[in-house]
């Protein structure tokens, strides 16, 4: 997986291979939501492809478009996150 390659964690992943829903079906979504435990509202969701924000925020997630490195930072940090500052 590209995440592993770059050494990239997060405590969910859900590949739509793997749930056998491909986005941007508003059920991949929800079912990734329902196997976290979590609303769907409560959730953010970054993607490079344009239709999957779309699918995910029509599934009722906060759905942003990543564009780059920093802008993501930004994002995550806007929903709260804190980030380390790059060194």
């Amino acid at each position: 997986m590209d995440l592993d390659h770059h050494g990239i964690r997060f405590d969910h992943v859900f590949p739509s291979a793997l749930l056998r829903v491909d986005k941007p079906a508003l059920p991949a979504y929800r079912l990734a939501a329902r196997r976290m435990g979590i609303p769907t509202g409560r959730l953010a969701y970054f993607d490079d492809e344009p239709t999957f924000v779309l699918g995910a925020r029509e599934a009722g997630l906060q759905a942003h478009r990543f564009t780059d490195a920093t802008a993501f930072a930004n994002h995550l940090r806007a929903l709260g996150l804190p980030l380390d500052e790059p060194a």
